[in-house]
């Protein structure tokens, strides 16, 4: 009866080891590709954080708006 009851045990064993390896075979690519893209993720909004600091840092002194708008692209042009 105890070797009968220890064959059950380690079928169930190797059952279970199998499931287990079969699901990581199949998923296992799951987990790296979304630490990866998680990586990629903050490295870009790191680099947009350093992009956008350095933007704010600079001063313009020449007006931005130098038009005055959309009709001020006519008149701009009616002068000159």
């Amino acid at each position: 009866m105890s070797a009968d009851w220890s064959s059950r045990l380690e079928g169930l064993w190797d059952a279970m080891a199998t499931a287990v390896l079969n699901v990581y075979d199949a998923y296992g690519w799951v987990i790296p590709a979304v630490l990866l893209s998680l990586l990629l993720l903050v490295l870009l909004i790191g680099v947009l954080w350093l992009v956008a600091s350095a933007v704010g840092e600079l001063s313009l002194d020449a007006d931005v708006n130098v038009f005055g708008g959309f009709g001020g692209i006519f008149r701009w042009t009616r002068e000159n």
